[in-house]
């Protein structure tokens, strides 16, 4: 059960925000179903603007794309059995779906929690959301960082030589890693309409875990973290 208190006051809480947006390329529905898995979005002609936030898998799900303001960090495994990471050049990447927003300045709140899953991490983040100054059926990014207790993520690796692509296949592409007490940033979106877009049905959040080394990056399974965690949020709310 989620349980978190802001330590913030409620005066801070009523902030005034002004309108911005998130923008998204393509469908995770579309990737993940095998309709369509080619590339809708070059990273070079979005990192024209500065700040630039975004999530996604690299073209042909080869790796896991995370920008951390105007910086790409694009993993993918080169030896799934000894789980060997390597960075991909940003120039010239390319995804078949993400979601990005440009963000140049956020907001902090310092929170204790007891997250056990997803849904704590969208419970907080709607709560703090609203708290904000954001409305229900707004999309915004968000970010968390603490040494959590324990993550669980995945990065995207098809076989090239695979002609078909599936559901099951998706799942299965997956390389999966897990980790304990580790310093990491969380980027993330959330929104109770991108459902099939940035988000799996059944869910509001799509989250990437970057860790302080910077050693690696990809998509957020898993999280138990029982503590201190600080959450930011855009300091602009977002119209969409």
């Amino acid at each position: 059960m989620l349980r978190f208190f802001l330590l913030i006051s409620a005066v801070t809480l009523s902030v005034f925000v002004s309108p911005q947006c998130v923008f998204t390329s393509g469908k995770a529905k579309n990737v993940m179903m095998g309709i369509d898995l080619s590339a809708t979005v070059a990273l070079d002609t979005l990192l024209v603007q500065p700040h630039l936030y975004a999530l996604g898998p690299v073209d042909d799900l080869q790796g896991e794309i995370t920008v951390f303001d105007g910086k790409v960090y694009a993993a993918q495994v080169t030896n799934k059995r000894k789980q060997r990471v390597k960075f991909r050049e940003a120039e010239g990447l390319k995804a078949p779906f993400l979601v990005y927003s440009y963000v140049p300045e956020w907001k902090s709140y310092s929170v204790e929690v007891d997250l056990q899953n997803l849904k704590d991490i969208e419970s907080i983040v709607d709560s703090i959301g609203r708290a904000h100054g954001f409305r229900e059926e707004d999309a915004f990014p968000f970010r968390m960082e603490a040494i959590f207790h324990q993550v669980s993520y995945h990065i995207i690796q098809r076989k090239k030589w695979e002609k078909q692509h599936s559901h099951e296949a998706h799942n299965a592409a997956k390389i999966h890693y897990s980790n304990f007490l580790l310093s990491a940033d969380l980027v993330g979106f959330y929104s109770r309409k991108h459902e099939g877009v940035f988000t799996h049905k059944g869910q509001y959040v799509h989250i990437h875990i970057l860790p302080k080394d910077r050693e690696t990056t990809g998509h957020l399974d898993g999280l138990r973290h029982t503590g201190k965690l600080t959450v930011w949020l855009p300091s602009s709310r977002f119209d969409n």
